[in-house]
């Protein structure tokens, strides 16, 4: 589903102009704007049938606007410095997503174990006291 179904526009999400243009960030400028002309023509809705035609005009929409945050080399300083700076922030949440995951699964774990030691423990005191 895209932004535009979602009823988002592109200030309320962040752009991965990137991956929209199937380029690394590493893409020279004549990189890119093969990219963006290859994908326009591809998607481009004049060229697309008359049922896909509101879709095709969001993707055109979606790879413009990515291309338009790439393509100036200034704009493109300022906005690889957002996207490495969202890059580590999503890296971050995912590494403490993980230590939490592990947490929970330990602290399961300990349970269960604490839980069998209990039964285990019980049984032994009630054939201690017999």
């Amino acid at each position: 589903m895209s932004a535009g179904e979602r009823g988002e526009t592109t200030h309320d999400r962040f752009v991965d102009a990137y991956a929209t243009l199937g380029v690394g960030p590493e893409a020279t400028q004549a990189e890119l704007r093969a990219a963006h002309r290859a994908l326009v023509r591809r998607h481009h809705p004049d060229l697309v049938p008359p049922a896909q035609r509101a879709a095709a005009t969001r993707r055109v929409q979606e790879i413009n606007v990515a291309y338009g945050l790439v393509r100036d080399p200034a704009h493109r300083e300022r906005y690889d410095e957002v996207w490495h700076a969202r890059r580590a922030a999503a890296l971050a949440r995912a590494v403490t997503q993980r230590v939490d995951e592990a947490d929970q699964a330990a602290a399961h774990r300990y349970e269960r174990l604490v839980r069998s030691a209990g039964r285990w423990a019980g049984r032994w005191w009630q054939r201690a006291e017999r």
